[in-house]
């Protein structure tokens, strides 16, 4: 299985889910529905997704994420400025879907799906 290509499914999915939160009126949130535990304890869960926008000021912020980590693929940055409206920030967030697609974030995707793999010594 070819980890970057699942990787980048992964991230257009949250960035799809990020496009709904941006679009969703004040005070709604969107949930999603993770589990737990396993066999015959597993259990199902409705969690909030978690946006990755913020306002200050009067201008968004986006700080794209890989999973629960923070995606430095923007010259040593994480952060975009998105601009003045949630208008702007589904704009962006576009722009980051098709940069996905092209392959423009590979370099910072192959670096938070490296696993470490123990070795063994005898």
């Amino acid at each position: 299985k070819d980890k970057l290509a699942a990787a980048k499914v992964k991230l257009l999915a949250a960035i799809d889910n990020q496009i709904k939160l941006a679009k969703l009126p004040e005070g709604e949130t969107l949930t999603h529905t993770v589990w737990y535990g396993s066999g015959e304890d597993r259990k199902d869960k409705e969690v909030p997704i978690r946006p990755w926008f913020w306002q200050q000021g009067d201008t968004y912020y986006i700080g794209v994420m890989y999973g629960a980590r923070h995606l430095d693929a923007f010259d040593g940055t994480n952060t975009i400025q998105a601009g003045k409206t949630k208008d702007d920030l589904v704009s962006v967030f576009e722009t980051l879907k098709k940069a996905v697609e092209a392959g423009e974030l590979d370099k910072a995707l192959k670096k938070k799906i490296v696993r470490a793999v123990p070795t063994i010594s005898n």
